[in-house]
Parts: structure tokens; C-alpha cells; sequence
């Protein structure tokens, strides 16, 4: 018979760790926007995804009014309306503003505003924006 194995002492048990706290499962749910509410939900990010120069991508905005406009008269005017409450149209009326109110050029203006995270419009797409509000007519 054989002697018996000497008997190897188990490894200590790991210790507990201290539970995570549970983070619930954040999922995006994308929701369907018809042209309106794309026009009136735009950012600054969204206007310069329709196109790297910003008079093709006021061109856009105009189509989408133009086929709006087919429809009705009425939703040309709430596509108007819309683009008035977006974030770019905001941004342009408030440096316009503050340029007439502080007496100095949009361009330094513009410049002055750069500080980080908050969205600046390019004096490229301040003027598009300026010639495309020049356009719009109810």
C-alpha cells in the first residue's frame, strides 16, 4: 500500500469584494423626427453635418422648407418658425445682438466667443446664416 499524499492547505478564499453598485442599462432609443422637428431640434453639430460648407448647407434647409412648402403655406411657415427656435438661429441672433449692442464687428465678436464647449458659429456659417434668414419670407 501506498503512504498516503501529504495533504496541501487550500488556498485562502478570495476576499469578498465590496458588491458594485448597479448602474441601470442606459439605451438609446432613436425616435422618428419628420422635417419640422429636424429643422427645429437642429444644433450647430447637425448644421455642419449637412455639409462642410455652410452655403450647401443652408441650400439644404432651403430644400427642406421648398418641399414643406409644397405641401402648404402653413408648413412653410411652421418650418420658418422652427428654424427661428433651433440652436444655429440662436446663436446668430445673439452674436448680431451683442456685436450691435457692444458696437464691434461680428468677426470679433466670433473670435471673442471661442471659449471651450461652448458651440461658436464660423464667420463662414455666421454669413450663411445671415443670407439665408435674408431669404425666408412667410
Amino acid at each position: 500500500m501506498l503512504p498516503p499524499l501529504p495533504r496541501l492547505a487550500e488556498p485562502p478564499a478570495p476576499a469578498a469584494e465590496p458588491a458594485a453598485e448597479q448602474v441601470p442599462e442606459v439605451r438609446y432609443r432613436p425616435q422618428l423626427v419628420g422635417p419640422l422637428e429636424e429643422i427645429g431640434q437642429m444644433t450647430l453639430q447637425d448644421f455642419r453635418r449637412l455639409d462642410a460648407d455652410p452655403r450647401r448647407a443652408t441650400e439644404h434647409l432651403r430644400e427642406k422648407i421648398a418641399l414643406l412648402e409644397q405641401q402648404s403655406f402653413a408648413q412653410k411657415a411652421a418650418a420658418i418658425a422652427a428654424w427661428r427656435s433651433c440652436e444655429v438661429f440662436n446663436l446668430y441672433t445673439a452674436t448680431a445682438g451683442r456685436a450691435m449692442a457692444e458696437k464691434r464687428p461680428i468677426s470679433e465678436m466670433l473670435g471673442a466667443q471661442a471659449t471651450p464647449g461652448t458651440p461658436v458659429l464660423s464667420i463662414a456659417e455666421f454669413e450663411a446664416v445671415a443670407d439665408f434668414n435674408r431669404t425666408l419670407r412667410f
